[in-house]
């Protein structure tokens, strides 16, 4: 039985938005944190990109499901 390795549409949407996110927002914050001289302040100024990461609560990822052991 062959495996089909490529990523599905929804997922390569996943891909690209974490790349864009990455891109536009992680790394600008990651430089100017980067540059400040403590590290309690580059960790306080990380603070409000990982809560921008955080995934929308209006539409939460579907729950993965586990077959239940017996």
């Amino acid at each position: 039985m062959a495996v089909d390795f490529d990523l599905t549409p929804a997922q390569r949407a996943v891909k690209r938005r974490a790349r864009e996110f990455a891109h536009d927002v992680l790394r600008p914050a990651a430089e100017a944190a980067d540059a400040l001289p403590d590290p309690q302040q580059a960790f306080c100024a990380m603070k409000p990109v990982y809560r921008q990461a955080q995934p929308d609560r209006r539409h939460p990822a579907p729950r993965r499901t586990r077959p239940h052991a017996r």
